[in-house]
């Protein structure tokens, strides 16, 4: 439709306006910088990208944190003139010496108090408690903890409590390291000896004894079948067992206890009759 995007833009200016005419663009002066340019757009007040993101805000010249030179900042809190003096300024600043409030200890460290011990009194102290001294749980020291859930007096104690303590292997009785915390053998060696040896096992469901490996020492039951015979009631809810004789199967597969049954009829016939 048009030989360019400028024309395009043309007619679409006409087309939006008619009343106004046709719009002549002439060179226009950058807000910002003052720079004579050539508009595209109706609405553009801007020469570049540049003139238009940056700070409508102007801040006077202060000389650079680090080179002394003057420069026109482009923010407030601005204090080097580059990117380099202030990376450079970061590296080599000295922090100001400053006294902590709570124990008046001179420190060099971008924070209030000087350590977290004397942050935590100064939180208790403001809160009005104070916690009682008591003995680390690893090494028996007493010592005034910062908050009432600390347990050990220094992080070398409280690292030394997470190692994982001595046990006695199984099959030759001498103290080892586990790597694991189910590890029950000191070696491999007399892991496979304690696995040749099996274990006697009485059913929970018929009683009887079998024999299995010590792998699977928490098996219950003998066979699959008296697993699920296991899960199946053996007692109704008024306590009567489930035998042959006393068990009735409805259509749909339930089982129905006859000495409720009949209970349930007699109790019937009494209301019929008093009824009557």
């Amino acid at each position: 439709m048009c030989c360019s995007r400028k024309c395009g833009a043309v007619l679409l200016w006409q087309h939006r306006d008619p009343t106004a005419g046709q719009w002549k663009r002439e060179d226009r002066e950058c807000d910002k910088c003052g720079a004579t340019y050539y508009p595209s757009r109706i609405e553009q007040r801007y020469c570049s990208f540049q003139c238009s993101v940056t700070p409508r805000a102007t801040f006077a010249d202060r000389p650079c944190a680090r080179c002394g030179e003057t420069f026109t900042p482009s923010v407030a809190k601005q204090t080097c003139c580059s990117l380099a003096c202030g990376t450079r300024f970061k590296q080599k600043r000295v922090r100001p010496v400053r006294a902590c409030p709570q124990c008046g200890q001179p420190f060099r460290k971008d924070q209030t108090f000087c350590s977290r011990h004397c942050a935590g009194e100064a939180r208790r102290n403001e809160a009005g408690r104070e916690v009682a001294e008591r003995d680390c749980e690893q090494c028996g020291t007493t010592f005034k903890p910062a908050s009432s859930n600390v347990r050990f007096c220094g992080h070398a104690c409280a690292m030394c409590s997470r190692r994982k303590k001595d046990r006695a292997c199984e099959q030759c009785g001498e103290t080892f390291i586990p790597h694991t915390p189910n590890q029950r053998c000191c070696s491999h060696r007399c892991g496979s000896e304690i696995q040749k040896t099996r274990v006697d096992r009485t059913c929970a469901h018929c009683g009887t004894t079998f024999t299995v490996w010590p792998s699977t020492a928490t098996r219950l039951f003998c066979s699959l079948l008296c697993a699920r015979r296991s899960r199946v009631r053996q007692h109704c809810k008024r306590g009567h067992e489930f035998t042959r004789e006393n068990t009735r199967v409805t259509r749909s597969g339930e089982r129905v206890c006859k000495t409720c049954m009949a209970e349930h009829q007699l109790r019937y016939r009494q209301r019929r009759a008093e009824a009557a």
